[in-house]
């Protein structure tokens, strides 16, 4: 995972950020993970990099 410690995004903190190759239902897992860890600040994002790679981000909120 690449550390991005500090980053301020829309008043959130970004812990850390990674491209992967990812298929599936992969929005179903950060959907997962944002509700099973919202109790602890934590906020994940993934966006599309190109047709095969996502990038996955973590927040701190």
């Amino acid at each position: 995972m690449t550390a991005v410690r500090g980053r301020e995004q829309k008043g959130l903190e970004v812990i850390g950020s990674e491209t992967l190759l990812l298929q599936g239902d992969v929005h179903r897992l950060v959907t997962f993970l944002n509700r099973c860890l919202k109790d602890h600040q934590l906020v994940f994002g993934m966006s599309r990099v190109d047709d095969d790679r996502c990038r996955l981000t973590v927040y701190r909120s």
